[in-house]
């Protein structure tokens, strides 16, 4: 093997971690990639303290997030919780009262779409001209 194909090779091992992911700390856009879920998700979970814990690095022009991988699993579980909780259930039961009431208000209006008269199909009448 040549200088560069070594230098090469060596580099392509520099640039592939050497943990499994569920064994990495990761960013916040790093965590939202691998739980498939929205920064904008991540945000609101943030705001109902429902997000996982973020471990700050701050250093002279540094300040790093970082999501631990302890914290993964840890947020699995409050998740978990928080879908069994009765303020999860009130809050699903509460969404589900205002679609159906959306609905049944949009049904009810003059301009939904089971109220509109048939549109008629205005197509242009197809003439041939002849001896032109």
């Amino acid at each position: 093997m040549s200088d560069d194909q070594q230098h090469s090779a060596s580099r392509e091992k520099e640039d592939t971690p050497s943990l499994p992911i569920n064994e990495r700390s990761l960013s916040i856009d790093g965590f939202c990639i691998v739980e498939d879920i929205s920064r904008s998700t991540f945000n609101k979970l943030r705001r109902m303290n429902l997000a996982p814990e973020i471990t700050e690095i701050v250093g002279p022009g540094l300040s790093l997030q970082r999501i631990t991988p302890e914290a993964r699993p840890e947020w699995h579980q409050r998740i978990k919780k928080y879908r069994e909780s009765t303020e999860a259930l009130l809050a699903h039961a509460r969404r589900q009262q205002q679609l159906l009431a959306a609905g049944q208000k949009s049904a009810a209006s003059e301009h939904h779409v089971s109220k509109q008269g048939k549109k008629k199909n205005k197509r242009r009448s197809r003439t041939k001209e002849v001896g032109q």
